[in-house]
């Protein structure tokens, strides 16, 4: 059987409008109920500004017939900008490996080997920098419990 994913995605909430009844469990930003997590099949899973690009993305996957998605929840854009907001040097670290990809990026497409080279080894070392700090990260108490809860309810689930 496969193992329960967290996803998350990092991103800006704003003047979000959607039906708070679309989720279980709540935060309140802005006078409207955004949640810290979401299941991939909770409708609010599609929102891109809840839950990020590539979380929208598994969960319109996960209507599609004859795609398979393993169940998963996500952690959403609201709680990653708190997560950012108290660990800004991981902020700096994400911007820093875009900036050094993108670099790659073009090295890569104008055939010059040797950058190419140079940037995928500061790439390596800029992810494993920012999988250290990511490791340390301070998370709200409040948020380290509703993905516990949230993960303990996906492995009952699952059957693990």
């Amino acid at each position: 059987m496969t193992s329960p994913r967290v996803e998350g995605g990092i991103g800006q909430i704003g003047q979000a409008e959607f039906n708070t009844n679309s989720h279980r469990n709540g935060h309140e930003i802005i006078g409207f109920s955004v949640p810290l997590t979401v299941a991939l099949e909770d409708e609010i899973a599609w929102r891109i500004d809840v839950v990020g690009g590539k979380a929208a993305s598994l969960a319109i996957l996960n209507e599609i017939p004859g795609i398979k998605v393993p169940e998963a929840f996500v952690i959403t854009t609201s709680l990653s900008g708190e997560i950012l907001a108290q660990n800004p040097d991981i902020k700096t670290g994400v911007e820093g490996l875009d900036e050094i990809s993108s670099r790659w990026l073009r090295a890569e497409l104008i055939g010059d080997n040797e950058e190419a080279k140079a940037l995928k080894e500061q790439i390596k070392a800029a992810g494993d920098a920012l999988k250290k700090k990511m490791e340390n990260a301070i998370i709200p108490d409040s948020a380290q419990r509703r993905i516990k809860t949230e993960y303990d309810q996906l492995c009952k689930r699952v059957g693990e």
